[in-house]
């Protein structure tokens, strides 16, 4: 039979194991978040980020299906970090950023009509 004692020990050293056995996550350094926005037809919109060195960071975002939507990440020389450009409206991409800095991520309409889309970042 457990104890609060020994229940509580229990869960700190289960956790402990799951954090050694998973990959370090990145999130923003403003916290990992949501949020919804529109994107007008064959336009842009820009977010900026910092991330940590060797934390990978992770950007999702997911439309109203109605038209194609790209998402770029630069890094804060300009450089493209990653992309992901297939078709549809649901776009992920992952990184581990080699050092801690800037990041501008990029979010593109290729279609004809306004996307209502959410984008996360984690």
């Amino acid at each position: 039979m457990f104890t609060k004692t020994k229940l509580a020990l229990f869960s700190v050293v289960a956790l402990g194991a799951i954090a050694v056995a998973t990959q370090i996550q990145a999130s923003p350094l403003s916290g990992s978040w949501c949020r919804a926005s529109t994107v007008y037809a064959g336009n842009y919109q820009n977010y900026t980020e910092y991330f940590r060195a060797g934390e990978r960071a992770v950007i999702e975002l997911q439309g109203d299906g109605d038209t194609d939507l790209d998402v770029y990440v630069y890094d804060e020389y300009g450089n493209l970090i990653v992309s992901d450009t297939a078709w549809g409206d649901y776009a992920a991409v992952s990184f581990v950023p080699s050092w801690s800095g800037r990041f501008t991520i990029k979010v593109v309409n290729r279609g004809h009509v306004y996307n209502n889309y959410t984008i996360c970042m984690y």
